[in-house]
């Protein structure tokens, strides 16, 4: 059975950079999945990141939309609502820690104090729908126990039914956002906790060519006016980028992900950098979030850093499934040289 309530050495306001970190102390174990909850167990943990358009952040108390409802087939990392949630899985985990009967139509706590306490996270990504309680720098920060007051299904914002879920803060420790929460931080000098052995990347090729490209372009742009400025950004971007053969050749060999490949370069690129971008999200790590690594790559088509598998495979109590897909993963370490090369030429040097 997977612990329950506050970790002990973990205090309201602590932040880590990566999600990866909250898996690995045990706060919150899948490493991509907003919910950590069973049909089981029961709900262990959420961590709020953006997520759904039905999502209500008021601090002490927030509404939580549950999970399902969204075709993630293919190399999707995220998508719109296409059908109905149920209350299965993670759902009804989340229900079962309400201090009520799980009833399919929802239910309601009479005393929600009595219910099962729910670790929450908040991640940065929130900051952009809801800043007051989002962290202030980039990463996740444990904000503590919350209960479920209640859950009841909806039609969503996106037509389909939803599960939505109305948690409250049940938390000794004065919240982050909170002046007192804020002077406790700065009394024990919290500092985002970084991963072990962490480097920063090193800047991707082409960023400062831009950045001179366009300091060049503002100082040849002083003495134009407005019309002629907006006739060469237009001009500018109706500009096709055109990929060179190397690059197609080395595409080429990357039989693992012919599709992938087959269907972004039917897309047009205004710039080398717009392609770089496209490539990177397309082959993005569902663990870390950013280009993979030394890639693994997965029986689902998605790919994984090969350090994040490791670290992964490792983890107790989390099921073993692809982050982005739930593709269920087996336990061979698949690497693909052949998509490494092509990211080592795209990005030379952002391995080290």
């Amino acid at each position: 059975m997977s612990f329950k309530g506050a970790i002990p050495g973990t205090d309201v306001g602590m932040i880590w950079f990566r999600r990866i970190q909250l898996s690995e102390n045990g706060i919150h174990r899948p490493p991509v999945a907003g919910i950590h909850a069973n049909e089981k167990d029961g709900a262990m943990s959420i961590v709020l990141n953006g997520g759904y358009e039905d999502d209500i952040d008021n601090g002490d108390e927030f509404m939580y939309t549950g999970s399902g409802g969204r075709d993630l087939d293919g190399n999707r990392r995220t998508n719109v609502q296409s059908f109905d949630q149920v209350l299965t899985k993670g759902n009804k985990g989340l229900a079962m820690n309400c201090a009520a009967e799980i009833n399919e139509d929802g239910a309601e706590a009479k005393d929600w104090r009595e219910g099962v306490p729910v670790r929450v996270v908040r991640g940065y990504k929130l900051k952009k729908h809801f800043p007051k309680y989002a962290p202030a720098v980039e990463g996740f920060r444990y904000d503590g126990i919350y209960k479920v007051v209640k859950y009841f299904k909806v039609k969503g914002q996106s037509g389909f039914n939803v599960w939505r879920y109305l948690l409250r803060r049940d938390d000794p420790s004065p919240a982050p956002w909170t002046p007192e929460g804020q002077i406790i931080a700065k009394e024990r000098g919290f500092k985002v906790i970084m991963p072990e052995n962490y480097v920063p990347p090193s800047p991707k090729t082409g960023s400062k060519r831009k950045a001179e490209d366009e300091s060049k372009e503002n100082e040849e742009n002083n003495g134009e006016s407005t019309k002629q400025k907006k006739q060469k950004r237009k001009s500018d971007a109706e500009t096709t980028y055109k990929i060179s053969k190397t690059v197609k050749d080395l595409i080429a060999k990357d039989k693992s992900n012919s599709k992938l490949w087959r269907d972004l370069l039917k897309s047009s690129f205004a710039s080398q950098t717009d392609f770089q971008e496209k490539v990177s999200e397309t082959f993005s790590c569902g663990i870390c979030q950013s280009t993979v690594v030394q890639p693994i790559q997965l029986t689902c088509g998605h790919a994984m850093c090969s350090d994040d598998w490791d670290r992964f495979m490792k983890i107790k109590d989390v099921e073993k499934v692809c982050p982005l897909c739930r593709a269920e993963l087996k336990n061979e370490k698949k690497e693909n040289p052949e998509l490494r090369a092509i990211l080592n030429h795209l990005f030379p040097g952002y391995e080290a």
